[in-house]
């Protein structure tokens, strides 16, 4: 459960850790999975879900610690197909003010 509440309602923008399942009077009656994830339904109405979280598929909020990594792969990704376009940028450049066809080198 994310943002568990203090005695006053309020969020305390912590992750909280619960047994599994989640009272013994639930029971599980249906599941369902993907590639990467499970989602669990209880009687009682709630859904548990666990598997990869690299895109915020199981909502953990932008300020929760596992999404550091995350965001700093997503930094460096990004440079680096920046910095790509950059050099593609600079080699168009290049053949176009010498005068040379474009496609003779870009590849």
């Amino acid at each position: 459960m994310l943002d568990p509440k203090d005695d006053k309602g309020t969020a305390t923008g912590r992750s909280a850790v619960y047994s599994f399942p989640p009272a013994a009077s639930s029971k599980l009656i249906k599941i369902e999975g993907g590639e990467h994830h499970s989602l669990f339904l209880f009687d009682n109405g709630e859904v548990w879900g666990c598997g990869r979280c690299d895109a915020n598929e199981l909502g953990l909020p932008s300020y929760h610690p596992a999404q550091e990594g995350i965001k700093e792969r997503r930094r460096e990704l990004q440079e680096y197909r920046e910095e790509k376009v950059t050099q593609r940028q600079e080699k168009l450049d290049e053949i176009l003010q010498k005068g040379d066809k474009a496609d003779e080198d870009v590849v």
